[in-house]
């Protein structure tokens, strides 16, 4: 493949990988705003049923964020001597690898804690 392909197919990557992760904002917003409104009217059998139907939902997100990362890094190898992606430093995989699994784990930790205070607070 030539130099201009390869960043292209890496501009191919990043935007699925925006788009995982518009679709794991998306579950975590549908998420917190039933939790709002509905959550202290929810079983704990809903609740359950609800979070763990987040948790993949969102974990599905991650993992395809993931997979177009490291699609990045593996071209990242054939373009290690050209002067244009040397200049793009945000196209290093390896930035992205930490953060987004970091960033993701922690919005759905949190999004879990809400749940739990919104229906703790239901029992007080």
């Amino acid at each position: 493949m030539t130099e201009a392909e390869l960043l292209e197919l890496m501009a191919i990557y990043s935007s699925n990988g925006i788009t995982a992760f518009t679709v794991y904002i998306s579950f975590t917003f549908a998420y917190l705003t039933t939790a709002y409104f509905a959550g202290r009217q929810l079983s704990t059998a809903q609740s359950i049923v609800v979070s763990v139907l987040y948790v993949f939902s969102a974990l599905s997100a991650l993992m395809s964020n993931i997979a177009q990362i490291s699609g990045m890094q593996s071209i990242r190898v054939e373009l290690e001597h050209s002067e244009v992606y040397q200049r793009m430093f945000l196209f290093d995989g390896k930035l992205w690898l930490l953060y987004m699994p970091f960033l993701l784990v922690g919005g759905i930790l949190g999004a879990l804690y809400f749940m739990y205070d919104i229906r703790k607070r239901a029992d007080v």
